[in-house]
């Protein structure tokens, strides 16, 4: 049996949950402080690396 696994975030389910625009969020992606996989033309983020990068950029 596989291991359950949270599905990828868009950009946009993170602007969302970080209440920023998306913008904001491309400028993260783009300085390379966020880890994303590129699928195609799509940018997802896992899960956990997004609670990584909130853990470390909490204010």
């Amino acid at each position: 049996m596989k291991p359950k696994t949270e599905p990828l975030l868009t950009l946009q389910d993170l602007a969302a949950r970080w209440q920023v625009s998306l913008k904001s969020v491309r400028r993260i992606v783009a300085r390379g402080e966020l880890k994303v996989h590129r699928i195609g033309a799509q940018i997802r983020i896992s899960p956990k690396d997004a609670d990584t990068y909130e853990k470390l950029h909490r204010a």
